[in-house]
Formats: structure tokens, sequence, C-alpha cells
């Protein structure tokens, strides 16, 4: 008996120490996992604008889940990018009852399976239910930005469907994100998360923890200013 339960307990110390290097690990192939996801988008929105005169794709909004608010154009993502991607492959199938979101080219393990460790943010609503509404999509498109002076949505400047050559700093401006990305603490990968860049790049960034909202504080940037906001971080 005391045998077994020396065995036991070396078991247990083992197991201890390897389940935070397997969780670990994990993490990063998602992190990879997501940046090859980001990677593929940028392509294709580098695609579009070589087969529709230059210009940023011309989506209708964020997402499907956000229904026809700030309506733009005609399209969400996946089906913008379907002549390029091919189908969206985690759009739901069955009833939402028994829906649950499953990784793919639009849904990032990390991003379907992010805890919310602030509550209190925009990044509450992030749940299955949601998923489930934007068609599984753990991505956002950024047809318009925050404009920071005018505390307003730049709705006269709008980013889907402009000309790239019209992307003041195409490298620094962010055109897709993850989910969930209000919080720095929430985001996917260990407070940061993968972006696309107007340049069609894509790279991880990390968030500011002093921050409550990713989006209203760097949405804006590169599209048409670098300066910086003329606001404490919101």
């Amino acid at each position: 008996m005391i045998e077994l339960l020396v065995v036991i307990a070396i078991i247990a110390l083992l197991a201890a120490m390897l389940l935070p290097a397997l969780a670990r690990a994990r993490s990063r192939a998602y992190r990879v996992y997501c940046l090859n996801n980001a990677k593929q988008m940028g392509l294709a929105s580098a695609l579009y604008a070589g087969d529709f005169d230059n210009r940023i794709p011309r989506m209708l909004n964020w997402g499907r889940a956000w229904g026809l608010e700030y309506r733009i154009g005609d399209k969400w993502m996946p089906e913008m990018f379907e002549p390029y991607l091919g189908p969206n492959p985690v759009k739901p199938q069955g009833p939402r009852p028994n829906y649950q979101p499953l990784h793919g080219l639009y849904a990032c393990p990390s991003g379907l399976r992010a805890k919310i460790v602030l509550r209190g943010s925009y990044d509450d609503v992030f749940s299955r239910d949601f998923f489930y509404d934007n068609d599984g999509v753990s991505y956002v498109w950024s047809h318009i930005y925050y404009d920071p002076w005018q505390r307003a949505y730049a709705l006269n400047r709008p980013i889907s469907g402009r000309r790239a050559s019209d992307v003041r700093n195409p490298s620094k401006a962010v055109l897709i994100w993850e989910i969930p990305y209000h919080r720095a603490q929430n985001m996917p990968h260990e407070n940061g998360m993968n972006v696309v860049k107007a340049d069609n790049s894509a790279q991880r960034i990390r968030g500011n923890p002093r921050e409550t909202d990713w989006w209203l504080n760097h949405s804006f940037e590169g599209w048409d200013s670098d300066q910086p906001p003329p606001t404490t971080p919101l």
C-alpha cells in the first residue's frame, strides 16, 4: 500500500509539472494557427484589391452578429472572401441550442475558448450565442473606425471600399482583429491578439491593461492620421 501511494504521489507530481508546460505549448500552437488564419485573410484582401481597382474589400460591417448596423457594403467577410479562400467551414449548420463553436479558417480556437477575465466591458457578449449569430467567425472586419477627436464613428471616412492608396500608414492601420478585443486581459493570446494590417501583413499585437476598450483607443490609427488622440485612454 505504501509503495502504491508513493507511485501515485510521483505520478501526481509529474502531472503537476507537465500540465503547465502542455498548456503553454497548446497556447503557442493556437497562436500560430490563428496567425496563419490572419495571413490567409490578408492574402484574400490583397487579391480582392487586385481584382477591384486597388480597393479595400467593401464589407457590409463588422460581422453578421452586428446585424445591419452602420451598413456600408452588401457582404460579410466569409462571403466576400469565398472566391479566394473557399466557403466558410465553421458556419453553424444546426439549431442554436445544439451549437458548439468549431475552429477553422474564420475561427481561432483561443478566441472561441477565451475566458472573460475582466467583466464590465463589451467582451461580456462574446458567448456561444454570439458566435452562432456571427456564423462561427471569431474575427472582426474594420469597416469604420472611431474618431477620438470627434468622439464619434468616422462615418464620412469609411474603411470598406476605400482605395488602398488612401490609407495614410498601411503598416499601422488594423484591418482585421480577433474576439475578444476590448480589454487586454481578455484578449485570446496572453494579453494580445493577432491582426491583419492595411498592407495585408499579419502580426500579433499586445493590449494595454490600462485601457477598457482597444477599439475606441486604436481603431483610428494609421487610416487618416498618425497623431495620438487628445484624450486619456478609454
